[in-house]
């Protein structure tokens, strides 16, 4: 199974580069399940996620919607279309509140010329999200709905605590129509997805929830290590 995830989880930490942010940005707070960016916009600046976590999809023309990347504290997002001067293609929905800072297209521009702290940590940005897209791509092609499916479910598990001693839990909680939206496929694929791992034993349900037996875990985790 080749390693492949597009949902990212916080960047390291680094205080110097959010205080250099925080000297020339503006602070914005945005509501739990808020959709605050569309494509419909023009873009206006690049935004520093400070705490809370992001979705970042596109819509197609029939509505289904497909999750390109969910980025957490550490990251920046919109800084592509404001260095192409382009458009912007992604929806954008707060999963959790969510403070932001937002840097205006100008201010953006000279502290990529005068900080190379800012400089250095846009373009590991960039490049890791290039990454994920390439995995991405990587993923579709090479496997299956149900491997993509099985390697969502690890990169999800939660293995602070054991169930019964054999099953872990997952770190979030994501509906059957937003499993799908990640993967690209519909809610009845990832309805019948469940209904098959919870008959092989690979998985179970537990209050509505999702539990992963430690056993498979363990598989997985040895093949995405090779």
């Amino acid at each position: 199974m080749t390693g492949t995830f597009n949902l990212t989880t916080s960047a390291q930490p680094n205080p110097e580069l959010e205080r250099i942010i925080r000297e020339h940005a503006s602070p914005m707070a945005v509501p739990a399940k808020k959709v605050f960016l569309t494509d419909e916009r023009e873009n206006t600046g690049v935004y520093y996620i400070v705490s809370g976590r992001t979705r970042h999809y596109l819509l197609g023309a029939d509505g289904f919607e497909k999750v390109f990347f969910v980025l957490e504290s550490g990251w920046f997002f919109e800084e592509d279309s404001c260095l192409l001067s382009a458009p912007p293609r992604f929806h954008v929905m707060a999963e959790e509140k969510t403070d932001l800072l937002y840097i205006s297209k100008e201010v953006f521009h000279v502290l990529l010329r005068q900080s190379n702290r800012f400089n250095e940590a846009v373009m590991r940005s960039l490049a890791c999200k290039l990454r994920i897209l390439n995995r991405e791509i990587e993923s579709q092609v090479f496997l299956s709905g149900r491997d993509r499916f099985l390697e969502l479910l690890y990169h999800l598990t939660d293995t602070s605590f054991a169930f019964d001693g054999k099953w872990y839990s997952l770190k979030r909680i994501y509906p059957q129509q937003e499993l799908g939206a990640i993967l690209g496929v519909s809610r009845v694929t990832i309805s019948k997805f469940i209904n098959d791992f919870c008959n092989e034993g690979v998985i179970r349900v537990v209050n509505r929830r999702l539990q992963i037996s430690i056993a498979q875990y363990n598989r997985l985790d040895t093949l995405l290590a090779e």
